[in-house]
């Protein structure tokens, strides 16, 4: 009676084979050294046992003729097999490549026969016309690549293109695939299309979506796979899924555990080989389909994917030249003698002894007839048994085409482009491209300038480097005969692009010598001025507080005077006092513009004054008495600046040190305003907004540089088939990836337009006031403070989020920092809270225009005099059409959306309504009884959408304005008309609940549409329109974004020269094994 029988004490059929089966393998299994000379000469004769001792052999010279037959000239038995002849020629020449015995010479005849069997639709049949089909398909594909290292002509047999054309009408919506028209799903197709698309390079997204999903369904309670959900578990089917979730990186989304246990049950403990269900018989091939699908989990579970050869002596290799196993030791195999979750031993012995046919060939069991299926898997099973895990072999790569000429692909969009691009380039440099062209050639040539990556370089190296270019940068200047008296100048800023570095010095200019400018006398000016412009002085603008920000009038830093010594005590008396974050402040200033509230001599504090304190000695750089100043650490980006911290112990500085142009202290020792005339008052706080205007220009160049990075790369990254199926697709003809980007490239040319505006207006004031040829009045003056506080606001906080979805934009490649953009988003993100968090602006935006609401609302005619050729005077009209209920403004179609006009009106409606919407919501919060600053706080969320929305008009102004104003014309006008329209087209699809009842819904939907129309007009010229900005390479500093597009070049080349790689072996790494982790390290 069979083990089975005996356990259970019942008889069935099913057990009744089983033990069949069991008396049918005994006499395999008896001791060869128990054998007489006239048997163990016939099992020596046959080749099967060797001629000394007691090893028994691998038939494999009969093997590899019996699998040869099997390539030439088959019996007219085999017609029945005629679909399956892709098969037969897989498992021919698989058994034989595991013997190392491939002809050369069939090779030639392999490629042209399965060639023959592939339809122009995509995918192989079992032979010439017939039907594509999964399995015949697998079958082919492998065949091909297992002769390919011997005919090249087999990498090209395959057709790429057509067979994933084919694998995807193959594909359902539950994830699997049907192995033919109208075919059956199950996990066999599944496998079979995954495994060949994996080796083709064809497992896109597209094609793995919910496979994982399905094949996982398929799993049983018993821990096995069937075919279909519901199925019972078998397994061939087992392995199929196993292989297939390997493949797709998912195979832990199954019950492994469960596998394992289930694939363990089925290796019979009599037999050693492995059943292919429950209560089922041996079968030699699942000797491949059971234990290859236990090598692929345990390979998985060790992070592996690959085989090495056996450590065990007496477990030969397949093919190797001791070829011979010694049965009396099979038994004592255990399973982990070779890492595999089975008896391998025992297998080895099945195979070996009950598998063999002595005239070549492998079958199911001693009592069947051998065959080319049953060869190739016992021999694969085989080869699995003999094997342990390992590091992953080079697997065969299938002839891919060769990769995308970036170079190529850049010439070929710029060919594409329409625009004269000098033109628009002149328009960017104010005319002045061959001066920026100049001062870039001056810098880039000198070695001082050196872009090498910062990454490589500590803090201090960071730091030193920077302070050594900023002198370069002024010797340049004088060599060039550019001013740095102000930094608002074009030649100026030019200068300070072209380094493209964060000097630590810049506050300098940018901060410390406008607020001389602006808030010193006549005499005090004459004193400093010339010290700031020759760097004897070096000066930061010291106002934020460890505990203090925004909140100026509550800063904790005194400047007590003294009329008897004529001098001012300044002291940071507290922890939160203490000045920190201002730039040039921890290591490169010398001087400090100290913002601390002023104690007069009678103990009465008049509020915060400007002061200007000396904090390290001019001649040695040390620190001066009573001074404690360094630099407040490293910071997410901008490392080159350093930041600093400021303690002040009764720091004496004279009574001239304050900045005396609004008020003094006078001769008796008392503290007086100064009654300026109104002229001059005005122009020393215009001076002051052009440093927020720098800002608004500053966010262009910025989000220019992302732009111009990933649009060139979108353009030389190819991914994915074009409608063809033949020819890999850029990503930038991906509608999605234009949608963002081509909005930020809108956003970028939008942001100079507004800031030239407002900078020529703040200009323009300036010298009519000087040249008393212009009146400015207070409302003017508060509208320009408005303009500028949203304008940085908005225009900071989209070029902040627009760098960073560039980056993304560019996939894994954008994580480096050879990219350029992580450094650029670093640097840049600062901008958001210097000079005004972006969360507190729009309140300073929100009083001007709250203000003007109260005027129109009470009926104040003056309104529309006094506040004419201001930024906000659309106001006026609007809040008076919205009193009349005004209905929705009308587009009939997508292309009516696509109007600059069209979409300034509905944006100015937009801004009217949401300010109207927050004057009622404060006048109701007063009107009942709450405190102001209640309901200014509860306000603040709707105020930050007023900013927002006035910003959103303004930039469309700007741009609507330059398109009227016909500094361009012909193409480049229509390309700049299209990039006005996109940006104010993605306001409003952005913000698309703000427009409820400014638009229908079918105006909406237009909208949408329209968008989708100007991304398909701007594709033509995106290349060019980032071209325009003329960026040079070493301002770009990445290797996704050169000019000439050779990014895979220098990005390997930017891997090479890491610091990293400079040594094959880290040190401490060899010390690993004496800790016993004596692995492959």
């Amino acid at each position: 009676m069979s083990e089975l029988a005996a356990k259970f004490d019942v008889e069935t059929e099913t057990t009744q084979l089983q033990q069949d089966t069991e008396k049918e393998v005994t006499p395999f299994f008896i001791k060869l050294d128990g054998l007489n000379d006239s048997q163990l000469r016939h099992l020596r004769d046959v080749g099967l046992v060797n001629e000394t001792g007691y090893d028994v052999r691998l038939l494999r010279e009969k093997h590899v003729k019996y699998l040869l037959t099997g390539l030439a000239n088959l019996s007219a038995g085999y017609s029945s097999l005629d679909a399956s002849r892709p098969w037969i020629a897989y498992w021919c020449l698989h058994s034989l490549d595991l013997l190392d015995s491939i002809d050369d010479d069939l090779c030639p005849r392999v490629v042209s026969t399965l060639r023959s069997f592939q339809n122009e639709t995509g995918g192989f049949g079992g032979g010439p016309m017939q039907l594509s089909h999964g399995a015949p398909t697998y079958a082919s594909c492998l065949a091909l690549l297992l002769v390919a290292p011997r005919c090249p002509a087999a990498y090209e047999a395959i057709d790429r293109p057509a067979l994933y054309k084919w694998f995807l009408a193959m594909k359902t919506p539950t994830g699997g695939f049907r192995m033919h028209d109208d075919g059956e799903v199950d996990v066999r197709g599944t496998y079979t299309i995954v495994a060949i698309a994996a080796l083709c390079n064809l497992l896109t997204p597209e094609l793995c979506e919910n496979v994982a999903e399905f094949t996982v369904s398929c799993q049983t309670y018993e821990g096995g796979f069937g075919g279909e959900p519901g199925n019972e578990a078998h397994g061939g089917y087992a392995f199929c899924a196993v292989a297939a979730l390997q493949i797709l990186g998912k195979l832990d989304m199954c019950d492994v555990e469960a596998l394992k246990g289930w694939i363990a049950r089925r290796q019979m403990s009599f037999e050693g080989g492995f059943q292919g269900r429950a209560n089922k018989l041996v079968d030699g091939c699942y000797s491949f389909w059971q234990g290859g699908a236990m090598a692929v989990v345990n390979a998985a579970e060790n992070g592996l994917s690959g085989f090495d050869s056996a450590v065990n002596e007496f477990i030969p290799e397949v093919g190797s030249a001791g070829d011979a196993v010694d049965v009396s030791k099979t038994a004592e195999a255990t399973p982990s003698a070779g890492g595999l979750t089975f008896d391998q031993g025992l297998l080895q012995r099945y195979i070996l002894l009950c598998g063999q046919h002595v005239e070549g060939g492998l079958r199911d069991k001693p009592s069947k007839m051998r065959d080319y299926y049953h060869t190739c898997y016992n021999l694969s099973g085989l080869s699995v048994s003999q094997h342990v895990l390992s590091e992953p072999p080079q697997n065969p790569a299938i002839n891919m085409p060769p990769p995308p000429n970036t170079s190529a692909l850049l010439i070929s969009e710029r060919s594409k482009c329409s625009l004269r691009l000098k033109t628009i380039t002149d328009l960017l440099n104010h005319g002045m491209t061959s001066r920026r062209k100049e001062i870039e050639k001056k810098i880039e040539s000198c070695p001082t300038f050196s872009n090498t990556p910062n990454a490589n370089l500590s803090r201090l190296e960071l730091h030193s480097r920077a302070l050594a270019k900023h002198i370069k940068m002024m010797e340049i200047a004088q060599q060039l005969k550019i001013s740095l008296n102000d930094c608002t100048s074009p030649e100026f800023v030019m200068l300070v692009q072209a380094v493209n570095d964060d000097l630590p010095t810049l506050l300098h200019w940018g901060m410390f010598m406008p607020n001389i400018k602006c808030l010193c006398d006549d005499e005090q000016r004459e004193k400093w001025l010339p010290l700031c412009s020759d760097c004897r002085v070096v000066g930061c603008y010291a106002q934020t507080e460890m505990g203090h920000g925004s909140n100026v009038r509550a800063l904790e830093t005194t400047a007590a005077y003294d009329n008897a010594t004529k001098s001012f005590t300044i002291n940071t008396p507290t922890l939160t006092s203490t000045k920190f974050w201002p730039g040039s402040l921890g290591k490169s200033a010398n001087t400090a513009m100290v913002i601390a509230q002023l104690i007069d001599s009678t103990g009465a504090n008049r509020g915060v004054h400007n002061f200007i304190v000396p904090i390290r000695d001019y001649c040695t750089h040390e620190p001066l008495p009573g001074v404690t100043v360094g630099d407040i650490g490293s910071k997410l980006g901008y490392n080159k600046m350093d930041n600093g911290y400021l303690k002040l112990q009764n720091v004496v500085i004279p009574k001239e040190n304050m900045a005396m142009r609004f008020s003094k202290i006078n001769e008796f020792g008392v503290y007086e305003k100064i009654n300026l005339d109104d002229a001059t008052s005005k122009i020393s706080y215009i001076t002051m907004m052009q440093v927020r205007a720098q800002i608004v220009a500053m966010a262009s160049q910025a989000l220019a540089q992302a732009c111009t990075i990933s649009i060139r790369y979108s353009a030389v990254r190819v991914q994915g088939f074009d409608k063809t199926g033949k020819k890999e697709k850029q990503i930038i003809d991906y509608v999605q990836q234009q949608h963002r980007l081509f909005g930020y490239l809108a956003s970028s040319y939008a942001f100079f337009f507004s800031g030239r505006r407002i900078m020529e207006n703040l200009k323009s004031i300036e010298r009519g006031i000087i040249d008393k040829t212009r009146s400015v009045s207070k409302n003017q003056i508060g509208d320009l403070h408005a303009s500028l506080s949203t304008l940085k606001a908005f225009c900071s906080t989209v070029a902040a989020e627009g760098i960073e979805n560039c980056r993304r934009a560019c996939g894994g490649h954008g994580y480096l920092v050879a990219s350029g953009l992580p450094e650029l988003l670093t640097t840049y993100q600062q901008n958001p809270t210097v000079e005004g968090d972006n969360y507190m602006l729009p309140q300073q935006t929100a009083k001007v225009l709250l203000k003007l609401l109260q005027a129109i609302l009470s009926g104040d005619d003056s309104a529309s005099v006094e506040w004419a050729g201001c930024d906000a005077f659309y106001f006026v009209e609007g809040i008076k059409e919205q009193s009349q209920d005004p209905p929705p403004i009308p587009i009939n179609n997508p292309e009516a959306a696509i109007d600059t006009t069209l979409l300034l009106k509905i944006l100015k409606r937009r801004s009217s309504q949401i300010l109207i919407e927050v004057g009622t919501s404060i006048n109701e919060g007063l009107d009942d009884g709450a405190e102001l600053s209640e309901v200014w706080n509860d306000s603040l969320i709707q105020i930050a959408r007023v900013s927002n929305a006035h910003a959103a008009v303004l930039l469309m102004q700007s741009f609507d304005d330059f398109l009227k104003s016909n500094e361009l014309t012909g193409e480049e006008l229509i390309a700049m008309r299209q990039l006005a329209c996109l940006f104010g087209l993605m306001v409003v699809e952005r913000d698309a609940g703000d427009f409820h009842d400014i638009l229908d819904k079918a105006g909406i939907d237009h909208v949408r549409k329209a968008v989708l129309l100007v991304l398909k007009k701007i594709r033509p010229n995106a290349v060019g329109l980032v071209d325009a900005f003329d960026f040079s390479d070493f301002r770009l500093k990445s290797v996704l974004g050169r000019y000439d597009g050779e990014v895979y070049e220098h990005l390997m080349k930017s891997c090479e020269a890491d610091m990293m790689n400079r040594q094959e072996v880290i040190q401490p790494v060899v010390s690993l094994g004496g800790l016993g982790l004596t692995s492959r390290l």
